[in-house]
């Protein structure tokens, strides 16, 4: 047999080199590597998705409770309020303590005897004049909100459509607290450095940002009542 025919076998090398070119068992730990990253997106997405859901959710509650309230055919108080609150807490699955508030104000543009013919409320050549306002407390009375002020009012003009003079409106205003079931918005890089005197300083890399506990989602909605006049009954 020719030496052409001959099989010839690899020698053999040890030491570094032939670590570097052994690439058995990479497979197994790519896999490892894809699964952590793939389960690490879903988990990303999951919690965007969810976020998107509930914001969706608490909008959808505050513009229920709005509607009730333009239905409402009797005056409407501080309990009637807290029980809308409740309607909020169960449309939006709320069950953390103070994840929520309701804040509803009842205004109106009040007819002056110096008005002209064609004078509308903007709130700014014609102020909206406030009727009364209410928000609701939090456990064990805390504040959560301040009911408006008429100079509150007036800070929100650019949010009120224009009415005609003697019309009257009413804002419903919610506020629900996003708890994320992950909480990666408040993860951080926190590193503990002594300076020349001893001092120890604690220094942020990768602040809180995100979806954190806690980020509020806003609605606001401007309802107008259906029936003639919506009252305010501080007892209701």
């Amino acid at each position: 047999m020719s030496s052409f025919h001959k099989i010839r076998q690899p020698k053999k090398r040890g030491g570094l080199r032939a670590f570097r070119k052994d690439e058995s068992g990479s497979a197994a730990i790519e896999g490892v590597m894809g699964a952590l990253l793939l389960i690490a997106w879903t988990l990303i997405a999951f919690q965007i998705y969810d976020a998107f859901r509930l914001r969706s959710e608490a909008t959808r509650a505050t513009y229920t409770i709005a509607d009730m309230i333009s239905r409402q055919r009797t005056p409407i108080g501080p309990k009637y309020v807290q029980g809308l609150q409740k309607v909020f807490n169960f449309l939006t699955r709320t069950n953390a303590t103070n994840q929520s508030w309701l804040r509803v104000t009842l205004f109106k543009c009040k007819a002056e005897a110096d008005d002209k013919p064609d004078v509308v409320c903007d709130g700014v050549n014609k102020k909206f004049t406030l009727v009364d306002s209410y928000a609701t407390p939090g456990t064990n009375n805390i504040i959560l909100a301040q009911p408006y002020t008429q100079a509150g009012l007036d800070g929100v003009a650019n949010r009120i459509p224009m009415m005609a003079v003697g019309d009257m409106a009413v804002i419903t205003e919610s506020v629900y607290r996003f708890n994320p079931f992950i909480g990666l918005g408040n993860r951080s890089l926190v590193t503990t450095r002594t300076t020349r005197d001893g001092t120890k300083v604690t220094d942020t890399l990768w602040h809180k940002a995100g979806l954190a506990t806690g980020l509020a989602f806003p609605s606001f909605v401007v309802t107008r009542p259906r029936e003639p006049r919506l009252m305010w009954d501080p007892n209701s």
